[in-house]
């Protein structure tokens, strides 16, 4: 068992196991604060799921790895016109930028928030109907 945590930092409720909670979830969450709540974050080494408002699941960058490409990566970076989808049923965004940081591991810009890309979910990368690669997310960015 563990704290549910507003993201403002108050405790609100118990949980039973950080496992059972993904970034972005509303329902079955066993508590309320008179609002709608969306797990924001879950940190496994305090076991606490941190809760807030739709808006605070919004991300416009995250980081990615394991990025496998069916293009060379130079054209990659260069293409003007590519759209990253990060769930099976979202609507895909452009791409603002994309910068590799260290072992393996690239940022990508939004020109639009998502909602909630969560680590260890894939994202798929595309020009037009054309899948260009895809890799898993390792963390949302920091807005």
């Amino acid at each position: 068992r563990g704290k549910f945590v507003l993201k403002e930092g108050k405790a609100i409720g118990e949980h039973r196991g950080y496992y059972h909670f993904t970034v972005g979830q509303r329902r079955g969450l066993g508590v309320s604060a008179g609002r709608k709540l969306y797990v924001v974050s879950v940190d496994p080494e305090r076991n606490t799921v941190v809760l807030g408002s739709k808006e605070d699941v919004l991300r416009s960058q995250f980081c990615i790895r394991g990025l496998v490409l069916h293009i060379d990566f130079e054209d990659f970076t260069r293409l003007r016109d590519v759209h990253v989808q990060v769930r099976y049923r979202s609507e895909a965004v452009r791409v603002s930028g994309f910068e590799y940081l260290k072992k393996g591991i690239y940022r990508v810009k939004l020109a639009s928030k998502v909602k909630a890309p969560a680590p260890g979910q894939v994202c798929a990368f595309y020009s037009g109907d054309v899948l260009l690669g895809g890799g898993e997310i390792a963390k949302a960015g920091e807005e």
